[in-house]
This record gives structure tokens, C-alpha cells and sequence, in this order.
């Protein structure tokens, strides 16, 4: 029965789907999703084979588009790994460095240092924070000044770093490229040694830490730096692939599906939540599934106060095409246009899908929208030519074009909210 739809139910709701939460915050919302039918392979349990078979300062890459599941699938990792105790730790590369920003290998694995001081510092010893901060001065990165007390946890350096890393010209970055320009090896070498210096303050031997960073897979740009930040990104982890490596550590990177690295082959997670059939007809085991979803995010499981019609939640379910971030978006929309005290009306779901297709859309061109037509025309058949690949893999990156397992030959299909404006 409905709980009523006030304002406070709407604040609560709209907080438990915002994406920005921190890890812990989300884990008592995670639903195991098991049915092959529907999420396809399991990447927790074949990264924790990769985990337990790799040896020395392991890399693992993660591939998927944006909204897949894949920072769950990470909470799920975490959760296995602190089962055998093995020690896991966890960032999210957006609080340090822009989507959008210049993108270069040193300042990214200076962030990922940060990240891993701010994941780790309320382990670490009281001496070794303060040893950790004087090596970090020769980045021009005064740790005292930012954090006087060096009670690092989550959020207390990516407020400041975020901008003196993700910004170009700041004191920060102007040092980092001298640093680089001068003896690179000496660069690496120095942040490898705050590395070791971090891992050992937090073990006592047995298996090295996980540590996994994610949202990399954020960095796609728009029509006009698409192609540079993928240069960028390539550059980092294939180019300078060696870099990615850290002492004492199993690194697990998540990136964009086009990172195609010789030295390695991305753990795929291009499957993502099967809620229709070949065609547009609603697939209801992947329909229950993400309702279940929303119903453990929902205050006190009450998806009634929002949705009078059960009709109006597959709906939602199965234009969101699968994907958690795009359904998380449209509750979120619908949450802000449905007056206090009533229920989504079909009004209110219509435009909703409006607002958040637009985003979904922004940036497309002619090209973009010629391959979305093919692949509609031709899901299981369509092999771009030539530049088409580019088009298509910016369109997957973006969660446009959608990949639904089918054994072992999944098919494609456009994202139901672009349906209307092909």
C-alpha cells in the first residue's frame, strides 16, 4: 500500500539513486542478479580467478559501457575478496580528474596515487602519513596544507587535488610537467616509492591488496574532443601500458570499450541488462530483475508512491535499455517532475524519457544517426566499414548502441529512448 508521496520520500528516493554516492553508501542497495538470460556473463567470478591465478604487480582492465554494472560488479568483488581476507580498495577517478580534462599518463597516476592514499589513510600508520607527505612536496602537492591532521578517508583530498590535478596551468600540474620533462624515470621511480611505502603500511604479508579504479570508461568527450581524449586515453594504457603496474598491488582499471592494449585483453562487460526481446517487447525476467532493483533503493521498498500503475515501472525498465545509470537518470527526472502527493502519470514519464534522451543524444551527427539506423535495420548482422567503427564504438561507449547477451552470440539493438527520433 502506498506510504503517501512527500517531499521527504522524494528526497530520499532522489539521494538513493544519485550515481555520485560513495561505495559503502551503495552496498545496501546491491541486488544479485544471477539468471544468464538476463546479465549474460559474470565478471565478478572471472575476476576473481584472474585475481587469484595472476602473480607479482598484476593489471587487470575492465571494459563496458557506461551504466553496465560494472562499479556493482566491483562492490561485488569487494565483498567476495573481504571473504577470504583479502584486503580491497576502491576509487572513483572522477573525484580527481575530469572527464573532460587533458588527459596525460603522469597526471593520471599521480591521481591514482592520491586515490590510493585516500582509500588506504585511515589504516596507515601516523609515521608513515607523515613520511608519505614529505615525498609527496616534490609534486608540489602540500598534503599538511590541504589535510592539517593527515586523517585521510574518502573525500578528504579529492575536494582540493580534483582541481589542482583536473585543471590545466595550476602550480600542481605546471610541476608535474616539469617533473616529466626533466628525468621521467625518476618521476615514476618517486611515486612507485609512495606506493611501497602505503602498501606496506597497510599489510603484513600475504596476498598483495586489490585496488580498483574506476570511471575511466567516463572519459568519451563530445563531437568535437571525442577524438582526442580516445588518443589520450589510448596513449595511457597502451602506449604507456608499463606505467600502469604499482608495487604490491593487483590493479583493476576500468576503461572505454575501445581500449584495445597488445599487452593485455580487457575483461569485457559489454552485456548489460536484457528488459526486451528482439523487436522491443518487454523481456520479463530482465523487467523483474531491475524492479527489484528499484524497489531496494526505494524508502521502505514503496515504488507504489511513485508508480500507481505497475505498467508505468516496466515502462521505465524498459526504455532505461538495461542500463543502471540511464534508469537511475529517468527515476531521478521523474522524481523532480511529478508534483508533491501524486504518482508519475504517463505525462510525467513521457517527458522524463524527453530530458534524459536529450542528453543521451547530445553531440550525435549525420554519421552518428546513419549507424544507429543500420543497426536498427540490421541488429545481428551490421559490420561497420571503414570510419563507421569509430562512430560505432563512440555510440557503445555511450550506452546508444546496446549488446544483449544470446549464448554465444549476443545481439545489438539502439537504445529504446533514441527509438523515437530515427
Amino acid at each position: 500500500m502506498s506510504k503517501g508521496y512527500d517531499h521527504e520520500y522524494r528526497r530520499e528516493f532522489y539521494r538513493n539513486v544519485d550515481q555520485r554516492q560513495a561505495l559503502d553508501a551503495r552496498q545496501s542497495f546491491y541486488v544479485e542478479l544471477e539468471e544468464d538470460a538476463v546479465r549474460g556473463s559474470d565478471l565478478c567470478a572471472k575476476l576473481l580467478s584472474t585475481i587469484e591465478f595472476s602473480t607479482g604487480d598484476a593489471v587487470t582492465l575492465v571494459s563496458g559501457p557506461r551504466g553496465s554494472g560494472k562499479s556493482s560488479e566491483l562492490i561485488r568483488l569487494g565483498q567476495e575478496l573481504d571473504k577470504v581476507d583479502r584486503p580491497f580498495y576502491y576509487t572513483d577517478i572522477d573525484d580527481f580528474l575530469q572527464p573532460s580534462a587533458e588527459l596525460t599518463t603522469s597526471t593520471f597516476m599521480v591521481a591514482v596515487v592520491v586515490g590510493l592514499l585516500e582509500a588506504t589513510g585511515e589504516e596507515l600508520p601516523e609515521q608513515s602519513k607523515k613520511d608519505i607527505a614529505g615525498k609527496f612536496k616534490k609534486f608540489n602537492i602540500n598534503l599538511e596544507e590541504i589535510n592539517p591532521s593527515l586523517k585521510f578517508g574518502p573525500g578528504t583530498l579529492s575536494a582540493r587535488l580534483g582541481i589542482d590535478l583536473g585543471s590545466k596551468g595550476t602550480a600542481v600540474r605546471k610541476e608535474i610537467d616539469a617533473l616529466i620533462a626533466g628525468n621521467p624515470g625518476q618521476f615514476y621511480t618517486a611515486l612507485r616509492e609512495i606506493v611501497r611505502q602505503i602498501v606496506d603500511g597497510v599489510t603484513t604479508g600475504g596476498e598483495p591488496p586489490v585496488f580498483a579504479i574506476d570511471s575511466i570508461d567516463h572519459w568519451t568527450g563530445d563531437h568535437d574532443t571525442y577524438d582526442q581524449i580516445r588518443t589520450a586515453v589510448e596513449h595511457v594504457f597502451c602506449t604507456d601500458g608499463e606505467r600502469l603496474p604499482l608495487p604490491g598491488l593487483h590493479m583493476i582499471y576500468t576503461v572505454p570499450t575501445y581500449v584495445s592494449p597488445g599487452w593485455t585483453i580487457p575483461e569485457a562487460m559489454l552485456n548489460v541488462m536484457v528488459v526486451q526481446e528482439d523487436g522491443g517487447t518487454p523481456f520479463a525476467p530482465g523487467v523483474d530483475a531491475l524492479t527489484q532493483v528499484l524497489t531496494r533503493r526505494a524508502p521502505e521498498g514503496d515504488l507504489e508512491s511513485l508508480f500507481a500503475d505497475p505498467a508505468g515501472i516496466a515502462t521505465v525498465v524498459r526504455d532505461s535499455g538495461g542500463l543502471f545509470r540511464i534508469l537511475f537518470q529517468l527515476i531521478q527526472q521523474i522524481i523532480l517532475l511529478a508534483p508533491d502527493g501524486h504518482p508519475a502519470t504517463e505525462a510525467t514519464i513521457k517527458k522524463a524519457e524527453a530530458t534524459v534522451r536529450q542528453s543521451l543524444a547530445n553531440g550525435f551527427t549525420k554519421e552518428h544517426f546513419d549507424i544507429l539506423r543500420a543497426v536498427r535495420d540490421r541488429p545481428e548482422g551490421y559490420e561497420p566499414e571503414d570510419k563507421g567503427w569509430y562512430y560505432f564504438n563512440f555510440l557503445e561507449a555511450r550506452g546508444a548502441i546496446l549488446r544483449y547477451p544470446d549464448g554465444d552470440q549476443p545481439w545489438h539493438c539502439v537504445h529504446p529512448l533514441l527509438w523515437p527520433i530515427l
